[in-house]
C-alpha cells in the first residue's frame, strides 16, 4: 500500500500541530503543493497503515508475568513524609549535652560515701585503740598483784554479764513457752467443747431417729385398726 494519500482525504485544519507532525514523521502523511490542503484522511486508513500490534508489542518472558511489581508508597501530603536530618548536617543552634556536671556529681557522691565508710571504720578502730591504750597505761601503773586482781575482776564481770544475758534469754524463752502453753490449753478447751457439741448432736440425731421409728409404728398400727374397722363395717 502506498504510504502517501491524496489531498482530498486530508483536512489539515482539523488536525493538531503535534498530530500532524507525528503523522509526517512516521511517513503516513505527505503534503502535495499542487493540490488543495482541505482533504481528510479516514481513521480506518490510518489503522491500516500503522504497523501490526505484534511488531509494537515486546515479547514477554513467562516468568516476568508471575513476578509482582513493587508497590511504591507515595504519601498523601508532604506532612506525612518524615524529615531525616543527617548527623553531620546539624543545626548550628543545636548544642550538645554537656556530661561533665553529671560526671562530677557522680564522682562527688562516690567520694562522700567512701568518706562516710572510712570515717566509721576509723571511729571503730580509734575506740578500740583508745580502750587498749587505757588498759595498757593502767596495767603499767599497777603492781603484779593488783594486775592479777584486776584481771580476775574483769573476768568476774564478764562472767556476770554473760550470766545476765543467759538469764534474760531464758526468761524470754520461758515467757514464750508460757504463752504457747496458754494458747495450747485454749485450743484444747475449744477442741473439747467442739467434741462435746458433736456428741450432743449425734445423741440428738439418734433420739430423733428413734422417735421417727416410734411414730411410724404408731401410724402403721392406727392404719391397721382403721382398715379392720372399715372391713367390719362393710361385712356387717
Amino acid at each position: 500500500m502506498d504510504s502517501t494519500y491524496s489531498n482530498d482525504l486530508i483536512n489539515f485544519d482539523t488536525l493538531d500541530d503535534w498530530l500532524e507532525n507525528d503523522l509526517r514523521e512516521s511517513g503516513l502523511l505527505t503534503v502535495n503543493s499542487n493540490e488543495n490542503n482541505d482533504k481528510l484522511i479516514t481513521p480506518s486508513q490510518i489503522l491500516m497503515a500503522s504497523p501490526p500490534i505484534s511488531e509494537c508489542t515486546p515479547s514477554l518472558d513467562p516468568l516476568s508475568d508471575i513476578s509482582t511489581p513493587a508497590i511504591k508508597y507515595e504519601p498523601l501530603s508532604p506532612a506525612e513524609t518524615p524529615k531525616v536530618v543527617p548527623k553531620d548536617v546539624m543545626s548550628p543552634n543545636t548544642t550538645p549535652i554537656d556530661l561533665q556536671p553529671f560526671i562530677k556529681a557522680l564522682a562527688l557522691l562516690g567520694s562522700i560515701q567512701q568518706n562516710n565508710t572510712s570515717d566509721n571504720i576509723e571511729e571503730t578502730t580509734l575506740n578500740a585503740n583508745n580502750k587498749r591504750e587505757r588498759s595498757e597505761s593502767l596495767d603499767k601503773n599497777l603492781s603484779h598483784e593488783d594486775l592479777i586482781a584486776l584481771k580476775r575482776q574483769r573476768n568476774t564481770d564478764a562472767a556476770r554479764r554473760s550470766r545476765q544475758r543467759k538469764a534474760m534469754r531464758m526468761e524470754a524463752l520461758e515467757k514464750k513457752v508460757l504463752e504457747l502453753e496458754t494458747a495450747n490449753e485454749r485450743l484444747r478447751l475449744r477442741a473439747a467443747i467442739a467434741e462435746s457439741e458433736k456428741a450432743n448432736i449425734e445423741a440428738k440425731e439418734k433420739r430423733s431417729k428413734v422417735r421417727i421409728l416410734e411414730l411410724e409404728q404408731q401410724l402403721a398400727d392406727a392404719h391397721r385398726v382403721l382398715m379392720q374397722t372399715n372391713f367390719k363395717e362393710i361385712t356387717a
